[in-house]
């Protein structure tokens, strides 16, 4: 390995840990969540600078770093592409020579919508947003997108987002309303698509559908590049006497390719789901997950991941048995990360 061991790795036997070198990229970096790849290769980071020590009371910036010499070290401090977004960034997509970045700051939870200059290197510019009307104390808001060409409509992207529940173990009843490039009203608990569209006649957003519902809080989506299907993750219900204490799993949800944009698909969320650590299936009803994450190797002493937050689909040039599946990342809980 070269550079400074950035996190640990345990292998399965499968897997030689002489495939990997693990490294620091950058580091002193302002609450960096979420990024991006570039046209040329360089990443862009979407950071919130604080304006005293709270990420949820931030400015947003996205940050370029470029590795010229693949070392897989940053060249530099980076440069910063765009300020002045609402803080706490939680997500960001490229969809063409647009940039996609959520903000999830009370009171300014938004979609942002950034244009490419004529360089990677050069600014981008502010071309709308989608603003949402997040009622006070909703608890789970917008946090992930993922973008994909629009099957068949060259020129225009479909955009995937979430908006989770309002409450830790309840349906949500109220509705968020959404203006600015597209209005329209969204309910909790749900994932929902628009397309975007970049033309000679501008910017332009339409078709907002529900695409999935009973989501407690999907904060990771990803299209599978090969099939289409849609991967997301579901952060699990806390026990309401012990909120340090799951009552159910996280799970990794997909909806096949050929039912995105049909009848929302149901997944269970409040009253179905797989309990933790004991495994025992609770209500039966709504679509079941493909993975629902209990502690390894044993439930009631293993090690534990909780709070999924962004995912990706493994590359399939990566070396054998990390070049197949969905790579999940967990935040831990609350504030005190992974455990």
């Amino acid at each position: 390995m070269e550079g400074r061991v950035l996190l640990s790795l345990n292998f399965d036997p499968g897997v030689d840990p002489s495939d990997f070198r693990v490294t620091t990229f950058a580091s002193g970096l302002d609450y960096p969540y979420g990024m991006t790849q570039l046209v040329d290769g360089s990443l862009l980071v979407a950071t919130s600078r604080p304006a005293s020590t709270s990420y949820f009371n931030s400015t947003g910036q996205l940050l370029r770093l470029s590795d010229a010499d693949g070392d897989g070290v940053a060249d530099g401090p980076g440069t910063v592409l765009y300020s002045g977004l609402p803080g706490a960034l939680t997500s960001i997509e490229r969809a063409g020579d647009l940039i996609l970045v959520i903000s999830s700051q009370d009171g300014s939870e938004r979609i942002s919508v950034l244009r490419a200059g004529a360089s990677p290197s050069d600014p981008l510019s502010l071309a709308g947003s989608i603003r949402l009307a997040v009622p006070p104390g909703f608890e789970h808001k917008v946090f992930a997108l993922e973008t994909r060409a629009t099957p068949g409509s060259p020129g225009s992207y479909d955009l995937f987002f979430n908006l989770g529940a309002a409450e830790n173990f309840a349906a949500t009843t109220e509705t968020v309303r959404v203006s600015g490039l597209i209005d329209g009203t969204l309910r909790g608990d749900s994932l929902y698509r628009v397309t975007v569209s970049d033309g000679p006649g501008g910017l332009s957003v339409s078709g907002l559908t529900r695409i999935a519902s009973g989501l407690r809080n999907a904060a990771g989506i990803a299209v599978h590049p090969a099939s289409g299907d849609l991967y997301f993750e579901d952060n699990g219900i806390d026990t309401p006497s012990n909120r340090i204490e799951p009552l159910s799993a996280d799970e990794l949800n997909r909806v096949a390719a050929a039912d995105v944009g049909g009848a929302a698909e149901d997944f269970g969320f409040p009253s179905n789901y797989t309990a933790y650590r004991t495994g025992t299936l609770v209500g039966g009803a709504g679509v079941q997950p493909v993975v629902a994450f209990q502690p390894i190797p044993d439930p009631r002493t293993g090690a534990e991941s909780e709070g999924p937050a962004e995912i990706a689909i493994a590359p399939s040039a990566f070396p054998p048995g990390f070049n197949d599946g969905v790579f999940v990342g967990f935040h831990g809980q609350f504030n005190l990360g992974i455990r």
